[in-house]
């Protein structure tokens, strides 16, 4: 059970749930994500009437000057101890029983294959096995990402040189979008959310230096893609901010899921050029970062 618990430590710790905006490193997420399984253990050591284990033995792991790979490390290694202290104080563990035969079966492809094979497996009585999963389970489930694999340091699951996704968005004014209102043209597509501070920084920006100058060409569109907010909200969201600029609505943040894990946060660019590639890839605001996104549009458009 804790090998399985740790497989998934390993394994999903490095998407991590970020619905607010953050300068973290993913190596501090995924630190600050064991933190959160540490302090699920210690809610259920109490509960089983164990001293909670001080982390002094590995040094404070928060407030630690040492490498965030070292403090990940120790955060690890304070998890299993906490395992085995909680299988040995429960007997979670039950022992190996003796080789005998027993009848198992192997799937190869579609069909089954009876065999007659002797199994060493340790048991382990479903009555007790689900004990400590449930108590981490909300922790390494907030650090899994269910549909993509690959997600960058960014949250990105697309890279530039990526074909442009095909999907159909609502605008703010009823009017709808497919891939083939984009074919031939430059894109820009501005994820953003009404409480995203980074965005509304970023917008009045994109209005005046980007939008102000192409916003009467016809090869080129614009789109500010509201992550998971109803018309009223983005409409207000728009007139305060001040943009001229289309918004569009993306409920459940599905079309923001083409481009970047779900559990990632907004304030992010997405540059597509007339070929349907994407060309430019931006996250958070930095002003260096934004002008080289401007030069790419307009050097497109030459």
């Amino acid at each position: 059970m804790k090998k399985i618990i740790l497989f998934f430590c390993f394994l999903f710790t490095g998407y991590i749930a970020d619905a607010q905006e953050t300068n973290d490193t993913l190596e501090v997420k995924k630190v600050k994500t064991l933190e959160v399984i540490n302090e699920k253990l210690n809610e259920l050591e109490k509960q089983r009437g164990l001293e909670p284990l001080t982390t002094s033995k590995y040094g404070k792991i928060v407030e630690s000057n040492d490498s965030v790979e070292i403090t990940r490390v120790r955060s690890l290694d304070l998890i299993m101890e906490r395992l085995d202290r909680l299988e040995q104080a429960q007997g979670i563990k039950a022992p190996p029983p003796p080789p005998k035969p027993s009848r198992t079966v192997k799937t190869m492809g579609a069909s089954n294959v009876e065999t007659n094979e002797p199994s060493n497996k340790p048991v382990v009585e479903p009555a007790v096995q689900p004990a400590i999963q449930p108590a981490i389970q909300p922790a390494i489930q907030s650090a899994v990402e269910p549909t993509k694999d690959e997600v960058d340091a960014r949250g990105y699951t697309v890279k530039v040189g990526d074909d442009f996704p095909d999907f159909e968005i609502t605008l703010d004014d009823g009017s709808i979008m497919k891939k083939q209102d984009f074919e031939g043209k430059v894109v820009m597509l501005q994820f953003t959310a009404s409480w995203c501070g980074v965005c509304r920084k970023e917008m009045p920006l994109i209005e005046e230096e980007i939008w102000s100058k192409l916003k009467e060409r016809d090869d080129f569109v614009l789109l500010g893609v509201d992550r998971d907010e109803p018309l009223e909200k983005v409409l207000e969201f728009k007139g305060q901010t001040g943009v001229t600029y289309p918004l569009a609505l993306d409920p459940g943040a599905d079309i923001f899921g083409l481009f970047a894990s779900k559990r990632s946060g907004v304030t992010r660019n997405v540059i597509v050029d007339q070929n349907g590639k994407i060309v430019f890839l931006t996250r958070l605001f930095e002003r260096g970062e934004f002008d080289e996104m401007k030069e790419k549009i307009f050097e497109l458009l030459k």
